[in-house]
């Protein structure tokens, strides 16, 4: 008996993929992106692009919906897998010098630029210019920091960050589509996730439905206590480093897991406690900063979350 592949069905039933946007009109953007989005699909055409917001906002998403809506001849590269010089020379010169086989305008979508070394930006920033004619670039970027001042001035930069109204009602269409009951003593437990977790829609969506059952939310409010961020601290000289870990591993239903949003209220801790002197305190937000900055790259968060304390142990003085 041939075995039975699930994987599609799965991947089908979630919701990030059965209600992810069809068309621009889907989008939850700003007025201002809407209207300036709205001009290129009537001028059908686009200047160079830049779309900057953290993860799960959708940058891709517009970035593919829109050249489908102007009809052009597309080139996908995720930069955080292809980053090198040899993929600007390679796969996107050969792609800008050929031309389109049905006459549209081009675009390569540059997945995650952020990511280029700052060779491929250099490069790039040329191939930009040196083919305005017809070619355009559409970058996106979790941190529009790394993007060279260079490279950015060849591109319109457009913040993708969602309006907290048009976020949470994208959410709760879900909610009242799929015909989820939300007991009263869990709306709390409901607002906290739509607080927590703006602007990154993609994981709000997929916290929500991981804590459906029978087709009622049952989600708590899991506003971290600040005796459990306290208790972490006070282990700084109780606990080895190596032993400290097992504190918040332990733990993790207390703040389902979410190591960022646990690095932040570890912020929001430090930042008003006053019996540490101000240099010291200075320090360790830097450091805070540090990991949150990195978060937007690692693949294990909680890893980056012990990194993180363990450069805190490092300017305590701790070892």
């Amino acid at each position: 008996m041939e075995d039975i592949d699930y994987t599609d069905d799965i991947f089908d039933n979630l919701w990030i993929k059965k209600y992810a946007p069809k068309s621009i009109s889907e989008m939850v953007l700003s007025e201002e992106n809407r209207t300036k989005v709205e001009g290129y699909i009537r001028d059908n055409d686009i200047p160079s692009l830049l779309f900057c917001g953290k993860p799960g906002q959708g940058k891709t998403t517009l970035a593919t919906l829109l050249c489908k809506e102007i009809d052009a001849t597309t080139l996908m590269i995720n930069a955080s897998f292809d980053n090198g010089i040899d993929v600007i020379r390679g796969r996107i010169n050969n792609f800008v010098q050929t031309m389109s086989p049905t006459g549209s305008l081009k675009v390569v979508i540059l997945d995650e630029a952020d990511r280029l070394s700052p060779s491929s930006q250099d490069a790039l920033r040329g191939m930009i210019e040196d083919n305005a004619e017809h070619t355009r670039f559409i970058l996106t970027a979790n941190e529009q920091a790394r993007i060279s001042d260079a490279l950015q001035s060849r591109c319109i930069s457009l913040n993708i960050t969602p309006p907290k109204a048009g976020f949470a009602q994208y959410v709760m269409g879900i909610l009242k589509k799929e015909r989820v009951v939300v007991p009263k003593e869990h709306f709390s437990g409901l607002k906290t996730v739509l607080e927590q977790y703006y602007p990154d829609l993609r994981k709000t969506i997929g916290i929500i439905q991981s804590n459906i059952t029978n087709n009622t939310l049952i989600i708590e409010n899991k506003l971290i206590n600040n005796e459990f961020i306290k208790s972490i601290y006070e282990k700084f000289d109780e606990m080895n480093p190596i032993d400290l870990r097992e504190v918040w591993i332990k733990s993790e239903n207390e703040f389902q897991g979410d190591y960022v949003y646990l690095l932040k209220s570890f912020h929001e801790f430090i930042y008003k406690k006053d019996d540490i002197s101000p240099n010291e305190r200075a320090n360790i937000i830097l450091e805070i900063a540090n990991g949150l900055r990195d978060s937007v790259f690692v693949i294990d968060q909680e890893i980056n979350f012990y990194a993180t304390i363990l450069r805190i142990l490092k300017q305590l003085g701790k070892f």
